[in-house]
């Protein structure tokens, strides 16, 4: 079993300061944490580094994020934490386009002046069969040549778009762009067969062809797109439901990092004040480490320049590894054969997070051994995420989980003395996933079974009858 706190002790010792900060600050689930700094640190290196890995291919670094939380795990206190310093420098970047603006607004106005006036003098040049006509004709040519060009106004955080102003606002200035949102339900409820494809063009680096009737087309090319989503467990649910999965046959989902930490809530007690009030030393470095990284690439955009980087040979060697592996998992009779599809595409993530941990860390293009020990670690983790989420489960184990359910509902439902629950109560008050025949006595069975309670199966009405061992395990005496 793999935890996102094995993964820090392979990391930078600034960044993993920089998580436990955030942590203490805002007492939210550790990997939610986690997953938010890595898109953070994708959306800010996306513009200029790309990652070769030891294959020989050379991939773009953005991430695909998808964290999953239910309300009140405080998703959107660690997303505006962890982007401030993207929103704050976003805010610059629109306070830059509205100057520019305004002074492409005024050159504008002066040439559509100057340009009434010669059309006005070339016009009556001809009437009069003046001689001057050609020159008229000449100062009315260049006016024309050279008219202010329209600025194309730079966008690169996107919160709640359609994928077709997404893509519109990727082929003006920069091709590089964030979706981000704290509640991804009205995004995730767009996808279709149009946004799934793109999306996964994007992933890959590809180039974007847009066909408009109405408009003018437009192409992206070397588009690169972090994913940052945050998303309640039910609503992901419903979506994928009413999608009929097509983000799991399509491919996108098997490109995302997906992440449902276990809840925090019931143990945040109130501490330190001060922490709660202002930003540690460790996030004020990274906030001043994502901006640097965000103004060097803006340098490199300007410039059209981008930064490999590749693997220090013992680097290498561990990454290979992780892909053989995980590769010798994909057969029918392997642990990962029941999610190929995000396991196939692990290794290609394991490069990007390495990359990103590495460029924020050491600014080199050589990529270190504890880099890419500590993405392996992270790999590893949301593959089991992933397999939990949307693996095929045995028997055992959906009993186990079915009768986790069940054990919680009594657990916060007990009332001291009532030990005895007819089984018509489950069906009308229990956990609403178990509201189901065979999901209930699955679980009812698990844990008379298991000792935690005797069921009363042919009893008029069928009952279960909580034993001494669930009181005292649970402190419910």
């Amino acid at each position: 079993m793999f935890s996102s706190n094995n993964a820090l002790k392979s990391c930078s010792s600034d960044l993993v300061q920089t998580i436990h900060e955030i942590q203490q600050k805002t007492q939210a689930p550790l990997a939610l944490i986690i997953l938010s700094v890595l898109s953070n640190l994708s959306s800010a290196c996306q513009g200029m580094i790309d990652v070769k890995n030891p294959t020989g291919a050379k991939t773009p670094t953005d991430l695909y994020a998808l964290n999953i939380a239910e309300s009140s795990e405080r998703k959107s206190t660690v997303d505006r934490l962890t982007s401030k310093p993207l929103l704050d420098y976003e805010l610059r970047r629109k306070q830059e386009n509205k100057r520019l603006l305004k002074d492409y607004e005024q050159e504008m106005f002066v040439w559509q002046v100057k340009y009434r006036k010669a059309k006005k003098c070339f016009q009556k040049a001809i009437e009069s069969d003046d001689p001057n006509v050609e020159l008229y004709q000449q100062e009315l040519a260049e006016l024309i040549e050279n008219k202010p060009k329209k600025i194309q106004l730079c966008q690169t955080l996107f919160a709640d778009t359609t994928i077709e102003a997404l893509l519109y606002g990727m082929s003006g200035a920069s091709p590089y762009a964030t979706l981000t949102s704290s509640d991804a339900s009205n995004i995730l409820n767009k996808f279709n067969a149009n946004w799934l494809s793109n999306i996964n063009l994007l992933y890959d680096g590809d180039t974007i062809r847009v066909e408009r009737k109405n408009s003018e087309s437009f192409t992206i090319e070397n588009g690169r797109l972090t994913l940052a989503l945050m998303i309640q467990p039910k609503m992901l649910k419903q979506m994928l439901e009413k999608q009929n999965d097509s983000a799991r046959h399509i491919g996108t989902l098997a490109r995302m990092l997906v992440c449902y930490p276990e809840s925090t809530q019931g143990h945040r007690f109130f501490q330190n004040p001060d922490l709660s009030e202002n930003c540690g030393e460790y996030i004020e470095k990274y906030y001043a480490r994502i901006t640097e990284i965000l103004e060097q690439s803006s340098s490199y955009q300007a410039y059209g320049h981008r930064v490999t980087l590749e693997f220090l040979p013992e680097a290498k060697q561990i990454w290979i590894q992780f892909y053989n592996h995980i590769e010798s998992q994909l057969s029918w009779q392997g642990g990962l054969s029941d999610i190929r599809d995000a396991a196939s595409k692990m290794a290609n993530n394991v490069a990007r997070i390495a990359a990103l941990l590495h460029y924020y860390t050491y600014g080199t293009k050589q990529i270190s051994l504890e880099c890419t020990q500590a993405a392996i670690d992270l790999g590893y983790y949301y593959l089991e995420q992933f397999k939990h989420l949307f693996g095929e489960k045995t028997l055992q184990e959906q009993a186990f989980n079915n009768g986790s359910l069940l054990s919680q509902w009594l657990v916060k439902n007990h009332k001291y003395g009532t030990y005895v629950i007819p089984k018509k109560v489950l069906y009308s008050y229990g956990p609403n996933s178990l509201r189901n025949k065979d999901k209930l006595e699955m679980a009812v069975w698990y844990l008379h079974n298991t000792g935690k309670l005797v069921y009363y199966y042919n009893s008029k009405p069928a009952c279960i009858h909580l034993t001494q061992q669930f009181l005292l395990e649970n402190n419910l005496q």
